[in-house]
């Protein structure tokens, strides 16, 4: 009986709409069910990568307005992907490898 291997957890948050989203060692973000069932997958950064100088070089993501901020330390980038669709929308190159990532959301009100 052969058994597929799963890629290694990195990181996990909830979508607006609750679903779980995982980001995975092989570079992939996957969308689950609330229950954890299977859903949509994408590959978006490059797997993550042991360097003996420097030590690992892992994605980071942050949920950001209905979509995500993904990294991709190896090509010096970071993704905007929309999770519903799970889909790349927009790629921008920064300097460095970048590894982790914040988002701040505010929300607009009167005083």
């Amino acid at each position: 009986m052969s058994r597929r291997r799963r890629a290694t957890p990195i990181q996990f948050a909830f979508a607006d709409d609750g679903r779980i989203l995982v980001l995975t060692r092989d570079g992939k973000i996957h969308r689950l069910g609330a229950d954890g069932s299977p859903g949509e997958s994408l590959l978006v950064t490059s797997p993550a990568t042991d360097d003996a100088n420097h030590g690992a070089k892992f994605p980071g993501f942050a949920p950001a307005l209905g979509g995500l901020l993904i990294t991709d330390p190896p090509k010096g980038q970071v993704h905007r992907v929309t999770t519903n669709p799970l889909r790349i929308q927009r790629s921008f190159a920064v300097p460095g490898s970048p590894t982790k990532i914040a988002s701040s959301v505010f929300e607009e009100h009167e005083h």
